[in-house]
């Protein structure tokens, strides 16, 4: 194959890339053109635009909403997040330190427990976890969010 048969294999391969790309972004461009349009021009599809009025009220709504605001759910998530990510993370360093550094009676004993834990599906152990929420009182609030994720 030529130099010239080279060129024109990586342009139609380029082509096509592109097509595929512009096709797979179409769904993603709806949603954000629903997303700043009135609900009144996006009724007919979002791809016409003979009348076109940008807005962000439909952000604001939906941060402010009376029932389910975003707001409140973004800061549960922060809540909830934020200590269940650093918990993990300091207590898996001070037990790799130990597992790691120091030997003691047992180790690769306890070390292949740890090991089998990971290996047990969440579902089987669901609604065990539930009872005990539940008997401990922590049943929908954060502090029983937080260990079930950092455990």
């Amino acid at each position: 194959m030529g130099l010239e048969g080279k060129k024109l294999t990586s342009f139609v391969a380029t082509l096509v890339t592109w097509l595929i790309g512009v096709v797979w972004m179409l769904p993603l461009m709806g949603i954000i053109m629903a997303s700043i349009r009135p609900y009144t021009e996006i009724v007919g599809g979002w791809w016409r635009f003979d009348s076109l009025h940008l807005t962000l009220d439909n952000y604001w709504n939906g941060w402010n909403h009376e029932n389910f605001p975003l707001s409140i759910g973004i800061g549960n998530s922060f809540i909830v997040a934020i200590p269940s990510t650093a918990i993990p993370l300091v207590v898996g360093s001070l037990a790799a330190y130990g597992f790691a550094r120091f030997r003691f009676p047992g180790r690769d004993y306890l070390f292949l427990i740890v090991v089998f834990f990971f290996a047990v599906p969440l579902q089987s152990i669901a609604i065990p976890v539930f009872r005990i929420l539940d008997t401990i009182h922590l049943l929908d609030k954060h502090l029983g969010l937080i260990l079930v994720h950092s455990s």
